[in-house]
């Protein structure tokens, strides 16, 4: 036996070994002249610049950076067939399967809130199918726990989401990288086996700087997205392996429906761009002093909820609006709403 630099087993098959093996033990290798591969269909994009079917993506970020929230964000906008982050176009409606070993507890709230927020439709859900339990990829039961996997597949499936990897990989050296070679392959068979992206939640190393573990999983994942909270929260591309990386993406975590929602803020150059031309900063420079509820603004410009807040985000984010509590002695919730205005000394000017 041999190792490759990730600790990949390759076996020396010798001559007598090769002949006294049954044909059905050979794997099936296809294999495709130089014409075949170019008449092949380019990549499809599922979510622009993040993932196509058979992709492997790892989402990664430490405890309380927002991770699990962005992740619940995409998935309302796959289910929905909507941009994503104001920036990612969602080919199609597209089927979900999230599996959870994690925060069990408070699904029922994420997912209520995740409805309230993307306006998701009885139509939307039907496209998504939760497991309250993850495969196992690694064990000496991975095989038996696969399968159990895809024979209680009820839905196709476009985006599997599976929170958390560490659980997923129960007894795994994280650090070792033929433990790594291991789950990776629990990951590929999922993925063929449904014909979807496998999308792997995680958590950031100690320093932050990388996702924990084997450099095995950056090796194999298609795209590797960091969730990091510095002063702003942020969502960083750290691997596109089919495209260019794009720009850091800005957000907000806010309360909604017991939960929490992401309020996408854009990046640099966006965010100037909103500063000077979004619609809802010339109905609040109409009434300066007078306080808003995102609601009602929303209703007065035509916008969807999202969109609004997502305004609002970007122009507190900039210094253009205030924003405080309707009550600020008490926590937000939906009866403590945000109010937004622009200060009466400044409408004229603004």
């Amino acid at each position: 036996m041999t190792q490759d630099d990730y600790g990949l087993s390759q076996a020396i098959v010798t001559p007598e070994a090769q002949a006294s093996a049954e044909p059905e033990d050979a794997p099936a290798f296809e294999r495709l002249t130089f014409d075949a591969l170019m008449a092949r269909e380019p990549k499809q994009w599922l979510v622009s610049q993040i993932f196509g079917a058979g992709d492997l993506v790892q989402l990664y970020g430490a405890p309380g950076s927002g991770k699990t929230f962005v992740a619940f964000d995409l998935i309302g906008a796959c289910l929905a067939g909507r941009r994503f982050a104001g920036r990612f176009d969602v080919a199609k409606p597209l089927h979900v399967c999230y599996a959870a070993s994690e925060g069990l507890s408070g699904l029922r709230d994420r997912f209520a809130a995740l409805a309230a927020w993307h306006n998701l439709a009885p139509d939307d859900f039907a496209r998504l199918e939760v497991v309250l339990d993850v495969p196992q990829l690694f064990d000496g039961q991975s095989a038996q726990s696969a399968a159990q996997f895809l024979a209680s597949q009820r839905k196709p499936v476009d985006l599997l989401v599976i929170d958390t990897q560490a659980h997923a990989s129960a007894g795994a050296g994280e650090n070792d990288a033929r433990d790594a070679s291991l789950v990776l392959a629990g990951a590929r068979l999922l993925q063929r086996s449904l014909g979807c992206c496998v999308l792997l939640i995680h958590h950031a190393n100690k320093a932050g700087t990388s996702s924990r573990g084997s450099g095995a999983y950056e090796a194999a994942a298609d795209c590797q997205i960091e969730i990091a909270q510095n002063g702003v929260r942020v969502m960083r591309c750290a691997k596109l392996k089919d495209g260019e990386r794009w720009p850091t993406q800005r957000f907000s975590i806010d309360v909604a429906a017991q939960s929490a929602v992401i309020g996408w803020l854009g990046d640099d150059e966006r965010l100037a761009q909103a500063e000077s031309k979004a619609p809802i900063l010339d109905c609040l420079q109409q009434s300066p002093g007078k306080r808003f509820l995102s609601n009602f603004l929303a209703q007065e410009l035509g916008m969807s909820r999202q969109a609004t807040s997502m305004a609002l985000a970007r122009l507190v984010q900039a210094g253009a609006v205030k924003r405080a509590l309707a009550d600020d002695g008490k926590p937000a919730s939906n009866r403590n709403p945000y109010e937004y205005w622009i200060d009466a000394s400044l409408g004229a000017s603004q």
